[in-house]
């Protein structure tokens, strides 16, 4: 009998790409972060969105364009640094995957 769904997925997820987390990450803010095994930074930047998406909500009334243009500038900026680390995140854990896969 062959080897399970599950032991193939475990074997498949130890040699995670970090293009796909960066991707999975400027996509779905977040779930770079789980797919590299790791979920740092993630609160502290949609915490930074929600108050400019806030902030952009109170400058709405005064001048709508403007507050358009800073929602967009700030969720390009966040997907941008979310997309950042999720690649660095998944690089590091490919680094230690094949540290300790030398070291048996």
């Amino acid at each position: 009998m062959g080897e399970g769904f599950w032991s193939r997925v475990k074997r498949g997820l130890r040699h995670r790409n970090p293009w796909a987390a960066a991707f999975l990450n400027f996509f779905v803010w977040g779930s770079g972060y789980l797919y590299a095994g790791r979920r740092l930074f993630l609160g502290g930047a949609l915490f930074l969105f929600i108050f400019v998406v806030l902030l952009a909500g109170e400058i709405v009334t005064q001048d709508p364009a403007r507050a358009l243009a800073l929602t967009f500038v700030a969720w390009l900026l966040l997907s941008a640094a979310l997309a950042h680390d999720a690649y660095t995140e998944a690089r590091e854990r490919v680094k230690e995957r094949e540290k300790k896969e030398e070291e048996i």
